[in-house]
């Protein structure tokens, strides 16, 4: 049944940084939503950050029941270390909350299977926070595929370097909370662009990292996958942390190709230029909030007015990929089930 759209009222698991630069100003954007909850390991600190952005609840990460008992809370979304996020995400599903989990799903494959149960027997809404599928790039780059623009794809690459050193999550090279380096936090995104994009499964797939042997403290600083779909498509998709920031999203089909640079920058202008059956372009794409959006989608889920539009299967699938830069170099090999 169809509900009548209101507002859904959120709370956000796990309150840091990645919360407050890119999910308030999300949910401020959201037409659908707003926060009425917030959770920080410290309830001091939860509280002064609640008050700062006028969200009514604050507490501990240690007092679940009693965040889970906010007035009118239909919804979570979880923000917390990638450690967390199985635990967490299975605590509010079990507490009859919809939820969104941030990327990656979690840090294996078995938690997401688990998470995915989990929802499916509490007949709750989980959905990934695969957020580059609400980029406008993306989207112009997926709407030329499906219009069969391209013609048959033959090759695509896809990059997400950044300078680790630059960031202020040192977590993430701790491969205890983070669960693996690059791969796991940005490799999942250009993955999963690429699997988005294309609309084609995946059938193979092999990773190569920097530093080359891996070990139970250090993480991947630079991981490529080559990645094998059905249908005699290839695709490249590069992770790092040791480069300059740089930004590329290229497909190739048998028509012509498409490029875009600085392509998954939020609220930003982005460069594109085209040849296609001849003709070529250079233009811009308008990058819009893709937080906001992305919220918006989960809302009309919520409410079945559409469906989930990144549902727990699709994580599982990526989680299933970036799992093997963590596997021993002559086997980071995946190959699908299906």
């Amino acid at each position: 049944m169809v509900q009548t759209m209101t507002k859904k009222h959120f709370g956000i698991m796990g309150f840091g940084t990645f919360a407050e630069r890119r999910l308030i100003p999300g949910f401020q954007k959201a037409a659908l939503a707003d926060i009425v909850a917030l959770t920080k390991t410290d309830a001091s600190k939860a509280r002064e950050r609640a008050d700062h952005y006028n969200i009514p609840h604050a507490y501990s990460i240690k007092d679940q029941d009693k965040f889970f008992g906010t007035p009118g809370m239909d919804a979570v979304y979880v923000s917390s270390a990638n450690c967390a996020h199985a635990g967490d995400a299975i605590a509010c599903l079990e507490a009859g909350k919809h939820v969104i989990v941030e990327k990656p799903m979690a840090m294996n494959a078995a938690e997401c299977e688990r998470m995915i149960e989990v929802a499916r027997t509490c007949k709750k809404h989980l959905m990934v926070a695969q957020c580059l599928r609400f980029n406008k790039t993306v989207e112009h780059f997926k709407k030329l595929v499906d219009d069969d623009a391209l013609g048959k794809l033959v090759t695509g690459k896809c990059d997400f370097h950044s300078d680790g050193k630059k960031s202020t999550r040192t977590w993430k090279y701790d491969k205890k909370v983070a669960g693996g380096g690059a791969a796991f936090d940005l490799g999942v995104h250009v993955i999963d662009t690429m699997r988005y994009i294309s609309g084609i499964p995946v059938k193979r797939a092999s990773c190569a990292t920097i530093p080359g042997v891996l070990d139970a403290t250090h993480v991947d600083e630079v991981a490529t996958f080559l990645l094998e779909f059905k249908g005699d498509f290839i695709a490249t998709c590069e992770s790092s942390f040791k480069t300059k920031r740089n930004l590329l999203l290229e497909l190739f089909g048998e028509k012509g190709y498409i490029r875009a640079f600085d392509w998954n920058e939020n609220l930003a202008k982005v460069r594109v230029e085209s040849e296609i059956e001849g003709t070529f372009k250079r233009y811009e794409i308008v990058n819009m909030d893709m937080y906001a959006m992305e919220i918006d989608a989960f809302c009309k889920c919520i409410t079945g007015e559409a469906k989930n539009p990144v549902p727990g299967e699709e994580g599982l699938i990526n989680q299933r990929i970036i799992d093997i830069v963590n596997a021993e170099p002559e086997k980071r090999r995946y190959k699908s089930s299906s």
